[in-house]
């Protein structure tokens, strides 16, 4: 019976993803558009889309859902103290890269997002026309509770008529992409960005994330690019209902 149920989900999630639009466009982000990314972590909003948000600095808003005080590995240094590392971290890197608004939730222990919908609900999300996410497939628990509580907020709250949903990608591969980004401008300001944030002791953090990015500039005959998966509401919920 497990097994009988395991297949029928599986094919009901590949004949979804195989409905989405395949072929890779650019990320065409309208004027006077506004974008709201999510993400667990600070390191993770430049890793996944630190191309993309500086060539479109004026439109994001940018959130650190948890305090990754485990970021900080020096056990001799107090909880208290590490959590102000990173939003002075944040603070930083955020003046640093001159986006439009930054907001770190220093209330929330990494791990424990799942249970801050409390918190969650303070984003406002009517504001916004494209809603950058993590991979719903990540194994990362934060990141897959992005997912989860952004449907819970979509029940609950307004939104605008056209609202894009985007996935990116960090520890996992996007299964689809339908849009990226060309970065090689800003490639070399993204890697500083990254250098700047801790990454628990991981000196080569920022290559990685270059080599991915290469990697979907080559898909796209480009040098360097951000992946996404640009989803319209009903694709989302359709999605958030098969797989969270």
């Amino acid at each position: 019976m497990k097994s009988f149920l395991f297949k029928y989900l599986i094919s009901k999630i590949y004949n979804l993803i195989f409905s989405i639009k395949r072929n890779a466009e650019p990320l065409k982000i309208q004027k006077g558009s506004r974008c709201l990314f999510l993400a667990s972590k600070t390191e993770d909003i430049f890793a996944a889309a630190g191309g993309t948000i500086l060539l479109n600095k004026d439109k994001f808003s940018t959130y650190s859902l948890t305090n990754g005080f485990r970021q900080i590995i020096d056990n001799s240094v107090p909880y208290e103290e590490k959590v102000k590392a990173r939003k002075e971290e944040f603070d930083l890197v955020i003046e640093k890269a001159g986006v439009l608004y930054g907001e770190f939730f220093e209330d929330i222990d990494d791990g424990r997002l799942i249970m801050r919908y409390d918190k969650f609900k303070s984003i406002i999300i009517s504001n916004y026309d494209y809603v950058f996410i993590p991979n719903i497939l990540e194994p990362d628990k934060d990141n897959k509770s992005i997912a989860i509580l952004l449907n819970e907020l979509l029940q609950e709250r307004p939104y605008k008529r056209h609202i894009k949903i985007v996935m990116y990608e960090i520890n996992s591969a996007l299964p689809i992409v339908n849009a990226y980004c060309d970065i090689e401008d800003k490639l070399e300001e993204k890697v500083e960005l990254i250098n700047s944030i801790n990454q628990k002791g991981e000196t080569d953090f920022a290559q990685r994330i270059e080599c991915l990015n290469r990697y979907r500039g080559a898909n796209v005959h480009k040098n360097f690019a951000e992946a996404f998966c640009v989803l319209d509401i009903n694709e989302f919920k359709k999605i958030c209902r098969l797989y969270l």
